[in-house]
């Protein structure tokens, strides 16, 4: 650093050519990390939207009269407004659109723009400091790379995914983005025979996200869009035809009776995967759960691996309980249950009982069951 990447190319390992204040230099590495935002560093990423096109229109002010720090988020019937006080005296003010059905060129933005913050209740009076920068458009629709790993890369940020500005979690899924990224990389250097199931890991854990941040923001507009049916927020409100939502778990208002009868559920099944441990990825035993399309690794602090046959058997819930009290101490065991029955792993409904016999390995397998 400072020094800019310009191109790369890979023959078992990578070679990037990048450009320094002293000249042209070449790097060399076994894996690269493409972490350069929506675009991406690495070329002919194919990508699937998440949720309906959104356009940002934005800009840098001085004497905004924003007073305070907090950030500032304002629904209007074709969009939403959002501003942010910065350390330097400086704010960031933008509007989300629709790009549908305007017309608009990146050297006249700013009349669009100001004609929209003249709109606003929180930031009209903004349009009386100034404005330090052009306005400035981009696309802020949230999307996925289809593939977001592959042999000798990973993607992470936004070069991975894009979430909608509205969920607010930006920077809370780069970090941990960022850490699961880490532990793969170190995973398919040290241990290559591992690559396959740490690959896999992080394309479900991406997938996840993609689903979880997409049904985040849905609700977001949802709750706008009941009392502003406006196009902008209707069609928003239901997230986007690629991402489906997992179902939902029981409601947690209603006990569980400890006398009540439970079952293995057909909602669940044990697969191998891989699973974060420190540092790395490894392959363990879990129990895939439909219902919030989440795989549950530790039961009580207990590796699945050494609960999994006290879970088929069919028996009432303070039976199973007392079963997994030698693993975990009492009360884990009681939360245990409560937890698979609210995720519909156990359940009481005999329509729902998994009737076959669930072999659980007793050795770790090599590659990804699921």
């Amino acid at each position: 650093m400072p020094a800019l990447a310009v191109s790369a190319r890979y023959d078992k390992c990578w070679t990037v050519s990048a450009s320094t204040q002293e000249g042209n230099i070449e790097i060399t590495c076994r894996y690269l990390l493409d972490g350069a935002g929506r675009r991406g560093f690495l070329k002919h990423a194919r990508r699937t939207r998440l949720m309906p096109s959104t356009l940002a229109l934005f800009a840098y002010w001085t004497d905004h009269n924003l007073h305070s720090s907090e950030t500032r988020v304002e629904a209007f019937s074709d969009g939403w407004f959002w501003a942010a006080p910065l350390s330097n005296d400086q704010a960031n003010i933008a509007v989300f659109i629709d790009p549908k059905g305007r017309t608009l060129t990146q050297g006249d933005l700013e009349r669009p723009y100001r004609a929209l913050l003249s709109r606003s209740l929180l930031l009209r009076r903004c349009l009386e400091g100034c404005m330090v920068s052009p306005v400035i458009g981009c696309d802020a629709a949230a999307n996925m790379a289809q593939e977001p790993i592959g042999e000798g890369y990973v993607r992470l940020g936004d070069a991975a995914m894009c979430i909608d500005p509205l969920a607010g979690q930006g920077t809370h899924l780069a970090i941990m983005m960022g850490l699961q990224a880490a532990a793969v990389t170190n995973t398919v250097l040290s241990t290559p025979t591992c690559r396959e199931i740490a690959e896999q890991f992080y394309r479900n854990q991406v997938a996840r996200w993609a689903q979880h941040f997409s049904a985040i923001s849905a609700e977001f507009y949802a709750e706008r869009a009941e009392v502003d049916p406006s196009t902008f927020w209707t069609t928003r409100a239901h997230g986007f035809p690629s991402i489906g939502n997992p179902p939902r778990a029981a409601t947690t208002t209603k006990d569980l009776d400890p006398d009540t009868r439970l079952f293995w559920s057909t909602n669940a099944q044990f697969t191998i995967a891989g699973i974060l441990i420190k540092d790395r990825i490894e392959e363990a035993l879990v129990i895939f759960c439909r219902v919030g399309d989440r795989s549950i690794a530790f039961l009580g602090g207990v590796p699945v691996r050494q609960v999994a046959e006290h879970l088929l058997e069919p028996g009432r819930a303070y039976q199973i309980a007392a079963r997994l009290v030698p693993y975990m101490g009492e009360r884990a065991a009681v939360e245990t249950v409560l937890k698979l029955w609210q995720f519909r792993v156990l359940a009481t409904d005999e329509s729902e009982r998994e009737n076959h016999k669930i072999i659980v390995p007793t050795q770790p397998l090599m590659g990804v069951a699921n």
